[in-house]
């Protein structure tokens, strides 16, 4: 059990400094340089992004061991990750409109919008986390299929999904705390630019999540 432990925490330690993060940060940097001011803020909203990611790790593993039809209903199903983008697509583009368009809106869904998901970004970081870690990339699709073999039990395919996703949320972590810091400092320099940047920012959330939707 030990070796399967170490060998899917390694996995996903590899796979979070490569593939998956290269999946995410599309959309995990603009969304951090945007709405987190400072470095523990911006590590509050990493921790909850990995977290969300790990969430949905631990389901799925549980599915794949479970039963690998339950998995391949899942994941071969052309309507699943079709809904899954759809949903995340549509959550990014409302951040971006939002954090664009700043705080002066009157509208009481965007004001409660910017309220729980923007000013508490760590909300929508999980929310995103979730939702990407259901969009899996190559290398936990990988795990996926070995789970499904090697696992007995839905608790044992849950303990290797969370083995691999450990490792995976360590290496975002430790990139995406440098990350925060690095931004944080980066805004406090911009001074009246710091507008000029947030904005950006929200511009490419909207484009990446029509792009994503696009891409479905």
């Amino acid at each position: 059990m030990w070796a399967d432990f170490l060998k899917l925490f390694f996995t996903g330690l590899t796979a979070g400094a490569g593939p998956c993060l290269l999946s995410c940060m599309p959309i995990f940097l603009p969304l951090l340089a945007a709405t987190a001011d400072k470095t523990a803020q911006g590590i509050m909203a990493t921790i909850m992004f990995a977290a969300g990611r790990l969430t949905a790790y631990l389901i799925l593993g549980f599915l794949a061991g479970w039963s690998i039809r339950i998995l391949d209903k899942l994941t071969g199903s052309a309507a699943v990750p079709v809904i899954i983008n759809i949903v995340a697509a549509v959550f990014i583009i409302i951040l971006g409109v939002l954090i664009t368009a700043g705080r002066d809106i009157s509208l009481p869904f965007c004001r409660r919008f910017i309220k729980y998901f923007i000013d508490k970004n760590y909300q929508s970081m999980f929310i995103l986390g979730i939702l990407l870690g259901f969009a899996p990339c190559l290398p936990l699709i990988g795990v996926l299929t070995y789970i499904a073999v090697k696992a007995s039990s839905p608790w044992q395919g849950l303990w290797h999904a969370g083995s691999f996703g450990i490792g995976n949320g360590l290496s975002l972590l430790l990139i995406g705390g440098f990350s925060a810091h690095i931004l944080a400092q980066g805004k406090q320099k911009a001074g009246p630019g710091q507008k000029i940047m947030i904005k950006a920012c929200g511009i490419f959330l909207v484009v990446w999540g029509i792009l994503l939707m696009i891409n479905k």
